[in-house]
């Protein structure tokens, strides 16, 4: 098949446009879906204004969808995207399209929620000490808790007796931030994180991973692809992928600055939300994660596949849309396998320096 084609009050009925996010999107269901709820479908514009040109098109689409098919083979819960374009007067907008994760309309809280949440109940802030609420790992894991032990707005507003499950939690953002490393995400602020209140259990858990096609450099033009192409099949080194992305803003690792977005946000602004965060902290802090936990550590062992799943995914997009990128194959194979490897590598070395304290310590 090709792009699934989207004709608004032809073959789609649109319900409702959507504000969050910097993508143009809208809410949609096909009429021929006679059930009593038909499934709810968002198209999203995966460019940044409904009259971007070929020649500055970007590939955020297709990293929508190679994402999740890397998710689906490592078993982590991810939204399926698949590419779409709709009709819009004389013009063909392309974009991706995805069921609703929360059909139920179960309260959704974003990670920014959350992490309020930790920073004005966990701490006493009337002493004058500003307690930032950066979005970490280890921020997320006491936020958590706070709502776990404490009668917290969150539950007097939702319910008492929220049943949240820490452990399971910090599993999946750990694992989704070790595949968001290697995969060069460079968007995972804390609007594209979010959690769901089961209406039924009262369980926080979190939604499925979305909002992921900013991966390896997919959101710049072709020139800057086929530049990162050239340099590192001729030096496949970490140092000079390093290199690459000095003058690029990264969500890499534990500690991932958010996007420029409401920076001139008065109210938001006062929050810190962009943090320039070094490289190398993010590196090992990502492999202390891992190297404290024997699940992390199988996880990361199977992501060292993640060049043979790329090729398996980019097989069935080929097949599924008739579009070839080859382009985008070969770069992504590359990087994967140089930041899989190099993380790998931080990690046995973490493990290393903790049985040598261990020896130490006796």
């Amino acid at each position: 098949m090709k792009r699934i084609n989207i004709e608004p009050d032809k073959n789609c009925k649109i319900y409702q446009t959507e504000a969050r996010g910097a993508k143009p999107k809208f809410w949609f269901y096909f009429p021929d879906d006679k059930s009593d709820n038909p499934k709810q479908w968002l198209f999203k514009n995966t460019n940044r204004s409904e009259e971007t040109t070929n020649a500055s098109k970007t590939f955020e689409d297709i990293g929508e969808v190679i994402f999740y098919k890397i998710c689906k083979r490592l078993g982590v819960d991810c939204v399926e995207y698949k590419l779409a374009q709709y009709q819009k007067g004389d013009q063909i907008v392309e974009g991706v399209i995805c069921q609703n994760y929360n059909p139920d309309e179960c309260v959704e809280l974003s990670g920014y929620t959350i992490l309020e949440n930790y920073r004005n109940y966990i701490y006493d802030n009337f002493n004058g000490k500003n307690v930032p609420n950066d979005n970490t790992l280890e921020n997320y894991k006491r936020s958590l808790n706070c709502i776990k032990i404490t009668h917290t707005p969150l539950e007097s507003e939702h319910g008492t007796n929220l049943s949240v499950d820490i452990n399971k939690i910090y599993k999946q953002m750990a694992k989704m931030l070790i595949l968001d490393y290697i995969c060069c995400q460079s968007d995972r602020n804390w609007f594209n994180i979010s959690f769901l209140i089961d209406s039924k259990t009262k369980e926080l858990k979190m939604t499925p991973l979305f909002d992921n096609g900013n991966i390896f450099s997919w959101n710049f033009r072709e020139s800057v692809i086929e530049h990162q192409n050239t340099v590192l099949s001729k030096y496949p080194k970490y140092e000079n992928y390093l290199e690459l992305y000095q003058s690029k803003s990264t969500a890499m690792g534990v500690k991932t600055p958010v996007s420029h977005r409401d920076k001139n946000n008065p109210i938001r602004s006062i929050n810190s939300k962009f943090k320039e965060i070094s490289t190398n902290l993010i590196d090992h802090e990502l492999a202390s994660v891992i190297a404290n936990d024997e699940e992390l550590q199988e996880f990361l062992a199977n992501c060292q596949n993640i060049g043979l799943y790329l090729e398996e995914a980019f097989e069935e997009f080929k097949k599924e849309y008739e579009e070839d990128c080859s382009l985008l194959r070969n770069q992504s194979s590359i990087i994967a396998s140089i930041k899989s490897e190099h993380l790998l590598q931080l990690v046995k070395k973490k493990i290393q320096e903790m049985e040598v304290d261990d020896e130490n310590s006796l």
